[in-house]
């Protein structure tokens, strides 16, 4: 298996993600449908009681994945920084506000191995990256993988480019990266809060 750091969006957003973090930084995976990013994810989290991962799904078989994922493969000490929320990823715990948030992460689409009629939508994911970016502590990063193997994801990786291109450069660093030579391959989206 080639493991190289293009070789798929998963090692090249892992790639992304992995930046310094300080005692006190924490993490937000917006869609964790069966956790395989929340595992790396909680994997990067400093260890200290003030950093924290939350894992958001609005639906509840993707946290009971993501939960037993994570149980069965972080120690005690990792785990109890974790914070599931069966809920939209277009709303935020309120906790959230208060906490140094370094790195927020979409997957959207489908979740795997599910009904693929039940997507992440294009209104809602708009709605989540305008609180996320009011969540963002400056150097703070938002990583979106969007996908355009089905309508809604056609629709929402459009409308999440028109809107990442609206934002002023002053404030937000826009990049996208994309394989150019793989049929509906996903596009990533990494938004960085400058100040």
């Amino acid at each position: 298996m080639n493991n190289s750091p293009f070789s798929s969006n998963v090692h090249f957003t892992h790639l992304l993600w992995d930046f310094p973090l300080e005692n006190g930084d924490c993490i937000i995976d917006a869609t964790c449908g069966n956790g395989h990013d929340s595992l790396w994810l909680a994997n990067r989290l400093p260890r200290c009681k003030q950093s924290k991962l939350f894992c958001i799904d609005k639906q509840k078989i993707a946290i009971d994945s993501t939960r037993v994922r994570l149980q069965d493969n972080l120690t005690e000490e990792c785990f109890n920084q974790i914070i599931f929320v069966n809920d939209s990823h277009e709303t935020f715990p309120q906790i959230c506000s208060e906490l140094p948030i370094r790195l927020i992460v979409y997957n959207l689409g489908y979740l795997p191995g599910e009904q693929k009629s039940v997507t992440t939508t294009t209104n809602t994911s708009l709605i989540s990256l305008q609180n996320a970016l009011n969540l963002l502590r400056p150097g703070g990063i938002i990583s979106v993988t969007c996908y355009i193997g089905h309508d809604e994801g056609k629709q929402e990786t459009l409308a999440i480019k028109t809107f990442a291109k609206k934002l002023p450069k002053k404030y937000f660093t826009v990049l996208q990266s994309t394989w150019i030579n793989r049929n509906a391959a996903p596009s990533i989206i990494l938004i960085q809060k400058n100040i």
